[in-house]
């Protein structure tokens, strides 16, 4: 029978994993530009968020004008939340990456969103 150590050296390295992972190597950092804080659009990457999401919303019939007021749960590193929150919906975000998060917020406080 094996026994475990405690899980708390564990969970240290977890944690400092996923934000590495979460924060520093997701689609969020890798895409905006630190100084203007504006999503990147690079050449052959599938990085677009808001060329798909409004090819979504054209498919529903649902105009970004029409969004105003809607509520919207947002999973991720933010780049939808921010697209939806330009349109004044009202959205929920949650993520792994304590960094993401954070620059989301600033970005809401800078624009004069709800945060």
């Amino acid at each position: 029978m094996h026994k475990f150590s405690p899980l708390h050296p564990i969970k240290k390295d977890y944690e400092k994993l996923t934000e590495l992972v979460y924060g520093k190597l997701a689609w969020g950092p890798l895409f905006r530009d630190e100084k203007t804080d504006a999503n990147k659009v690079l050449k052959n990457l599938d990085n677009n968020a808001e060329k798909y999401i409004l090819e979504s919303l054209k498919i529903m019939k649902i105009k970004p004008k029409n969004l105003k007021n809607l509520k919207v749960l947002d999973i991720g590193t933010g780049r939808h939340a921010r697209f939806f929150a330009k349109h004044g919906a009202i959205v929920d975000h949650f993520y792994l990456s304590k960094d993401n998060v954070t620059n989301l917020n600033k970005w809401a406080k800078k624009n004069k969103k709800k945060n």
